[in-house]
This record gives structure tokens, C-alpha cells and sequence, in this order.
């Protein structure tokens, strides 16, 4: 959004990362069990967010805006 537009304007590159199913950028996962095994173990205290809804594991999008260099 607009902070990662500041950001760009400020001449560092931006890369999004988005498990909202409205974003032009998302696809399925290849290997769901392991991305749910590595957010228990970063995220212990959110475990009941992927255990309540898949989409934090099932899903995923990245879009990067990277400045050109002059």
C-alpha cells in the first residue's frame, strides 16, 4: 500500500508478501505440511490461526517492486 509506495519512492526495493486471496499474485503452496511445521515452530503463539483456517498455510503470494538503478 501506500507505506510500501513511500518506501519505493525512497529508493529501496519492497517485496510483498500476502496470504489474501484477493491479490493477483497468489498461488497454492507446494508443500503445505512443511510450511505449517515451520510457522509452529517461528510462531508458537499464533498456532491457532492455521489451525482455524488453512489459507496461512494453503496459500501464499510475493510481489516485489524493485528500483532501477541509474
Amino acid at each position: 500500500g501506500a507505506i510500501g509506495e513511500r518506501v519505493l519512492r525512497d529508493g529501496y526495493n519492497v517485496i510483498f508478501y500476502s496470504i489474501q486471496m484477493n491479490t493477483p499474485y497468489i498461488h497454492e503452496v507446494e508443500a503445505p505440511e512443511d510450511k505449517k511445521r515451520l510457522l509452529d515452530l517461528v510462531y508458537p503463539s499464533q498456532i491457532s490461526l492455521w489451525d482455524n483456517d488453512a489459507k496461512y498455510y494453503l496459500f501464499e503470494g510475493r510481489c516485489k517492486w524493485i528500483m532501477n538503478q541509474p
